[in-house]
């Protein structure tokens, strides 16, 4: 198996992952309403907010993802918005009252389009870079482990805490 076989069967294997995680999760009764810190401890946001952001998110980040697949250009492509970002948190908000079984079905539909995604990259696409303006240069892989796949997992770690007992 060539290196970008196996690269893209272990990204594949990880999407199949996290959609049994958010099945599992969008199938538990929904937590209490308490809040929950985000990433940056700025903002705190209850179960009905991070499941609007994880359904948000992973649409806004494979555009970010297909851009940088198709930038033309040797320097790296911009990543990212800061968390104030209008379109962010009125995505947040128009969906935090929704049942989490219609953030899933988003979800899925967006898994599968990242499946499809990195089913047609080429090995150039994947050599591409960007430029995040925080975290700095990252290749493709990254951007879509980090921002994708490991942020759905964090998300998920955060419901779950909202399950337990205080």
């Amino acid at each position: 198996m060539s290196e970008e076989s196996a690269r893209t069967a272990a990204i594949l294997a990880r999407i199949d992952t996290v959609e049994r995680r958010l099945t599992e999760q969008a199938e538990r009764p929904l937590p209490p309403s308490r809040e929950q810190p985000t990433s940056g401890d700025e903002e705190r946001w209850d179960a009905g907010q991070i499941w609007a952001h994880m359904a948000e998110a992973l649409f806004f980040h494979l555009g970010q993802a297909r851009r940088i697949a198709a930038n033309p250009s040797p320097e790296p492509a911009p990543l990212g918005r800061p968390p104030t970002h209008e379109a962010r948190l009125s995505a947040i908000e128009a969906g935090r009252y929704a049942p989490p079984a219609v953030h899933l079905e988003r979800l899925r539909a967006g898994l599968a389009e990242l499946r499809d995604f990195v089913r047609g990259l080429s090995p150039e696409a994947w050599s591409k870079r960007s430029r995040h303006m925080t975290r700095g240069e990252m290749d493709l892989h990254q951007v879509v482990m980090d921002f994708m796949l490991d942020h759905l997992d964090q998300h998920l770690a955060q419901l779950q805490s909202l399950s337990e007992p205080v």
